[in-house]
């Protein structure tokens, strides 16, 4: 294990009483303690401090590995703590003044972008408004490595907020929120909307966690629990089309069009009576039959208007939709749409004005699948 040590300049005339995880170490400098409680090795111990914090405490620090910096150059601060960083470190933020000690926690931000977590950041809080530079004080470790949970939290609600994605990692804070999150996301990316059981146990979570600090993060989420339980309540072709404007919205466009393209489908089966039937080729499918296949018969039976043939009069008189022919010409036209964005666009063409193509389409079958 690492550990690593910010240390200011201010000479240590005593040794201070230091207490972590219910045991009580004696030492100069906070650093030691956890040293001494986790029996760590001096090579593995890494001081950040001033070249004053070298003059005054030379000896004492000797031993162990020293990052000078300065003092009165955070950029300095902030760069030298990204390179010192490891993972799985102790980070102890105890000793050396302010300009060190935010420098580290936001190097050490920083460096949780390329996955060097530590294993716990904490400081030293000294007990009963005691001066260390007057008496023998004691301290307490206090771990601040919940805030980066909380920071880590906040950070993956907005993500999902904006796009629904969520990345897997590691928490022990907000395990069962991150945990439902993620399948909540991986199942919308999959265009899968089987998610109900996730939001409930999502908001039940949200419950639990209701902290003044989190408030707002968590109402927001909420919110966006509340409109995706709201669209999943709808009826089919309303809930499909729903969502092809979520998605659309959060810049999913493969899934938008193709979540279109489905709506399409239901709100055509739904027009059609009960009695209906669709024959291709030697096949006959009905509504109580696989819904899939009986939907893709009727697909095959509209596409006619592709060759500027118009829809038959037995789809005319079954299926009621007002003008079916035009009707049907944007039905093909989102099918095109889907099989372009979904064969990797093999047209090049069609990539530039993608969204735009798709809005329109959405706009367009407003009129019938927002009845």
């Amino acid at each position: 294990m690492k550990l690593i040590a910010t240390l200011g300049s201010t000479k240590s005339i005593r040794k201070h009483k230091y207490e972590l995880n219910n045991k009580i170490y004696e030492e100069f400098f906070s650093f030691m303690a956890i040293k001494k409680h986790y029996k760590i090795e001096d090579k593995n111990i890494i001081i950040i401090g001033t070249k004053a914090t070298k003059e005054v405490h030379g000896k004492l620090i000797k031993n162990f590995d020293f990052v000078e910096i300065n003092e009165n150059n955070f950029e300095d601060i902030f760069a030298k703590v990204i390179k010192t960083i490891q993972k799985d470190c102790i980070l102890d933020l105890t000793q050396s003044f302010k300009t060190i000690s935010f420098g580290s926690l936001l190097g050490y931000i920083m460096s949780n972008l390329d996955d060097r977590k530590a294993k716990d950041i904490v400081y030293a809080q000294v007990l009963n408004n005691c001066i260390p530079s007057k008496e023998k004080c004691k301290f307490k470790f206090q771990s601040i490595k919940k805030y980066e949970e909380i920071i880590e939290l906040v950070r993956e609600i907005n993500i999902f907020l904006t796009s629904w994605y969520v990345i897997d990692q590691n928490h022990d804070e907000f395990k069962k929120i991150h945990e439902n999150l993620l399948e909540i996301s991986k199942r919308l990316l999959l265009n899968n909307l089987n998610i109900s059981n996730f939001l409930l146990i999502l908001e039940k979570e949200i419950e639990k966690n209701n902290q003044d600090f989190l408030n707002f993060y968590l109402g927001r989420l909420n919110k966006e629990i509340i409109k995706l339980k709201e669209a999943l309540s709808k009826k089919e072709y309303k809930k499909l089309f729903t969502f092809s404007k979520f998605y659309f919205e959060k810049n999913l466009l493969l899934q938008s069009v193709t979540m279109l393209f489905e709506a399409i489908g239901a709100y055509i089966e739904e027009k059609t009576p009960e009695n209906f039937f669709c024959k291709k080729k030697d096949e006959t499918y009905t509504k109580q039959g696989d819904k899939y296949k009986f939907r893709n018969c009727l697909k095959s039976k509209l596409s006619v208007v592709k060759y500027k043939k118009p829809v038959s009069n037995y789809l005319r008189r079954n299926i009621k939709i007002k003008n079916i022919d035009q009707f049907a010409k944007h039905y093909m036209f989102v099918d095109e749409l889907r099989n372009n964005s979904a064969h990797a666009f093999i047209n090049d063409s069609d990539v530039e004005d993608f969204k735009d193509k798709i809005k329109n389409e959405i706009d367009y079958f407003a009129k019938w699948l927002e009845k």
